[in-house]
């Protein structure tokens, strides 16, 4: 497996702008204020007679959402010869602006990144063209080729190796494991990082009965050092990746996945790596915990973000509550009969409970007409208040493990509110808001408290 190590001749300074986009392989035109670069190629395609607004796709029929998230959207759109996705983002606020400003819209950044990966010879998928809209209703599109035949990582690996018989497990997973190993030996080969590496954002197509073909996309945080790639750099890619992989893989998967990496990128280096497995392991370990606690913290932070996902409001009387304002990422929210709700709604929804106590019912009522209910636990002794103020209480762990693990596209229970109350400074009774149809689902005994031992319900 001969691989040049060498960066690519075309891979130049002199061919790109201060953000770092090529410059020198499309074409730059504007039309409808809208400033376009695209492939020659596509220009008719996708600007021609008959094309769609692509700021506009819900009005058009060729288009269906894939998923949507805050101010962002992706469509599938099919043409009448060739099926592409557009990724559509809304730059709204200052502080995007500034940020667009600075270091470049997601959808330039990302167009650049793909225009790199093809000369480096780095499997991802193709860029077609990327668009933006200037003025008050100012937003960006990316748009690229859909790869025939391709799935995600994730979703071919729920279906081929997660769904399937225990005996058997190893023997599907191989060849994805070496797809993927593949793929990240190649690009790290040739100085490559993708930076959000995770088994969404690879697609794989099966090639014959037994091999699997890997490529990126999502290539927004993707960033070029020098090749070969670093092992240090490395390492955060693989942490990465081994961390947001999910279905979760066995150990044994996981080391065959590390190994083969290995062994691929020792076959390219011509340098090698002379030190034995157990040493590179324990040196991967190293990174993991480190890079682990960072990513924790990244893909946590909008739990502590006031305003766009989360907030935290005074109910008066004692009550403070974190409400949920929008499910933003609705493809790991898939609970369609809950609706994005204002501060005011929530103060409109939760005023009985400051009114009525810890009197209940017709609390229950209420929110029984918004498809919800609620779990109250309260804290009688002193003992228990002080352990529940200075530690925190299991609602607080509920509530935030839900949004984690949904952020981690792993299922859980929803919860959509936690509050509390207190007396003198100390925590006597905590309450959680959730979707009364995961109550129907989920019967099981409630988890021991850390405070008090089993949690009562009212």
């Amino acid at each position: 497996m001969a691989m040049n190590t060498q960066p690519h001749p075309q891979l130049r300074l002199d061919t790109a702008d201060r953000h770092g986009r090529e410059t020198g392989c499309d074409t730059r035109l504007k039309r409808d204020d809208v400033a376009w670069r695209i492939l020659p190629s596509e220009r008719e395609r996708l600007l021609g007679a008959g094309a769609p607004d692509w700021f506009a796709l819900d009005t058009d029929d060729r288009a269906s959402l894939v998923k949507e998230g805050h101010q962002r959207q992706t469509w599938r759109v099919c043409l009448d010869d060739l099926t592409v996705y557009a990724k559509v983002v809304c730059v709204d606020g200052w502080p995007d602006r500034l940020k667009a400003l600075l270091v470049g819209t997601t959808a330039d950044r990302e167009w650049a990144a793909c225009r790199r990966a093809e000369i480096l010879g780095v499997p991802a998928v193709r860029a077609l063209a990327v668009g933006a809209r200037r003025g008050r209703a100012a937003a960006t599109v990316f748009v690229s080729q859909e790869q025939a035949g391709s799935t995600s990582l994730y979703e071919a690996w729920r279906d081929r190796v997660g769904a399937g018989p225990p005996y058997g497990r190893l023997a599907n997973a191989k060849p994805l494991i070496d797809a993927a190993a593949t793929l990240f030996a190649v690009s790290h080969d040739r100085g490559f990082l993708h930076g959000d590496a995770q088994a969404g954002n690879i697609l794989v197509q099966q090639r014959g009965p037994c091999g699997w073909d890997a490529s990126f996309v999502d290539l927004v945080s993707a960033d070029t050092v020098a090749a070969p790639a670093s092992m240090p750099s490395a390492f955060k890619s693989l942490v990465q990746f081994d961390e947001q992989f999910d279905p979760q893989p066995t150990s044994r998967e996981r080391l065959r996945f590390l190994l083969r990496y290995r062994r691929l990128r020792e076959r390219i280096d011509r340098g090698g790596h002379h030190f034995s497995n157990r040493a590179w392991l324990r040196a991967l370990a190293q990174v993991f915990e480190v890079h682990n606690r960072r990513l924790v913290h990244h893909r946590d932070r909008r739990l502590r973000r006031r305003g766009k996902y989360f907030t935290t409001v005074s109910l008066g009387a004692g009550w403070r509550a974190t409400i949920t304002l929008a499910l933003a990422r609705r493809h790991m929210f898939p609970e369609r009969h809950i609706p994005d709700r204002s501060v005011r709604d929530w103060q409109d929804l939760l005023a009985p409970i400051v009114v009525n106590g810890f009197e209940l019912t017709n609390v229950r009522q209420g929110l029984a007409a918004q498809g919800l209910d609620v779990e109250v636990h309260r804290y009688e002794s002193l003992w228990a208040r002080l352990v529940a103020t200075l530690r925190g209480t299991r609602h607080r762990d509920k509530f935030n493990h839900c949004h984690r693990e949904r952020h981690r596209n792993r299922p859980s229970p929803l919860v959509l509110a936690f509050l509390h109350h207190r007396t003198l400074g100390l925590i006597d009774t905590t309450v959680v808001v959730i979707d009364s149809h995961a109550r129907e689902v989920n019967q099981s005994s409630p988890p021991l408290d850390r405070a008090t031992g089993p949690v009562s319900h009212s």
